[in-house]
């Protein structure tokens, strides 16, 4: 009975090993093809601009009616403008703690570019107003993102810019992307105290 016990543990054993190896070969072959895809999901983008998106018909402002011109003779009627009532302007106190600070990153050569530094590393005092202007130098379309600001511009086309701005209302370290080039266009906003 020991010798039929030993080889049923070895042969549990083997199975286990195999499973194992199985798994490992399985993740490796997944990973590589994420990998794969999403660098020929990039590598398109990166080439092939997306379809225009077409922009909303232009309000229409309703054209003023002529001015009533009396004929010669007819006396013109005055009518007297109503005097708005007076109030008070309400008092602002300045926030010391909202300082604005205004920044200017450009999409140059699929990077994010700022004072000749690309990708950089942007810091800004805790409870600041931030005020980010974006410029597409790039052929190819761009988007911008701060997830954790609850920014994000789905798309600003070559030669086109966007502006975004947030309360710096966190302490940290923050990311600031291209969702469709995230991997080469990446940056950080660290909030300081």
């Amino acid at each position: 009975m020991s010798m039929l016990k030993l080889a049923n543990e070895m042969k549990r054993s083997a199975v286990s090993k195999v499973v194992a190896v199985v798994l490992i070969v399985a993740v490796i072959v997944v990973g590589v093809t994420a990998l794969m895809f999403s660098s020929t999901l990039n590598r398109g983008l990166l080439l092939e601009p997306g379809p225009e998106v077409p922009m909303g018909p232009e309000p229409e402002v309703p054209a003023e009616p002529e001015p009533e011109v009396p004929m010669e003779g007819e006396p013109v009627p005055v009518e007297p403008e109503p005097e708005a009532p007076m109030e008070p302007e309400p008092e602002v106190e300045p926030d010391p703690l909202m300082n604005l600070v205004r920044l200017t990153l450009t999409g140059r050569d699929i990077r994010w570019v700022m004072n000749g530094e690309q990708n950089p590393m942007i810091e800004v005092p805790l409870g600041s107003v931030v005020e980010i202007e974006i410029f597409n130098e790039d052929n190819v379309p761009h988007q911008f993102a701060i997830d954790e600001f609850g920014i994000r511009i789905d798309r600003i086309n070559s030669g086109e810019s966007a502006t975004v701005s947030f309360i710096a209302d966190s302490e940290g370290t923050f990311r600031y992307r291209c969702v469709i080039h995230p991997v080469i266009m990446d940056g950080a906003i660290v909030v300081t105290p």
